[in-house]
């Protein structure tokens, strides 16, 4: 005869058992790793969107650019870089947090940063080669006329039909005698 002690321990055991045999037989687009890495990258992406309209409407509305929602996009730029390098989108996100280091945040050695980053990443996107501008003339405004030099002239080399190319000799020629003698100079020739 089974007591009672016997028959909860059966009863138990049985629908632990069933419940196991179900749950291993079950796949859910949650239990899919591939799925929920889609359903993540998305999120981020409808996020970063989001922070980007949000920036723009502040922007419009008051004339000046929010610092704490420019520095969430940012932030959810660099992650998705981090997060989704083989992405085209990464290499524009960085390009993009640049821009705000530059012109919004006022951080020029951050902005060259995310310019090198960009101009470094491995895919192709039409602003690539103002990465590498962009950068060369931040080195020029902080006073690193080395390294400025150097990359207005690996600008030239990789992108020699560019529209900027005209300008990032001019860029050398400024960074080497400085502003104030290059336009005597140009005035010189003038006359």
């Amino acid at each position: 005869m089974i007591n009672f002690k016997n028959s909860t321990l059966l009863i138990a055991l049985i629908s632990t058992l069933l419940f196991a045999c179900n749950s291993s037989n079950q796949t859910t687009d949650q239990d899919d790793p591939v799925e929920e890495a889609n359903q993540d990258k998305q999120l981020m992406l409808t996020k970063i969107d989001s922070l980007n309209k949000a920036m723009l409407e502040i922007y419009n509305s008051s004339g000046t650019p929010d610092i704490k929602t420019a520095m969430y996009a940012v932030q959810n730029y660099e992650y998705f870089a981090h997060d989704y390098p083989e992405d085209p989108l990464a290499g524009q996100y960085l390009m993009k947090a640049g821009e705000i280091y530059e012109n919004v945040i006022h951080d020029r050695e951050r902005a060259i940063r995310r310019y090198q980053s960009a101009f470094l990443h491995e895919s192709e996107f039409e602003t690539k080669p103002m990465a590498l501008f962009r950068s060369a003339n931040l080195y020029s405004e902080l006073g690193d006329t080395s390294k400025a030099i150097k990359s207005f002239e690996m600008f030239i080399e990789k992108y020699p039909k560019h529209d900027f190319a005209d300008d990032a000799e001019q860029m050398i020629k400024i960074t080497r005698i400085g502003m104030d003698e290059f336009i005597k100079q140009a005035q010189q020739e003038v006359q």
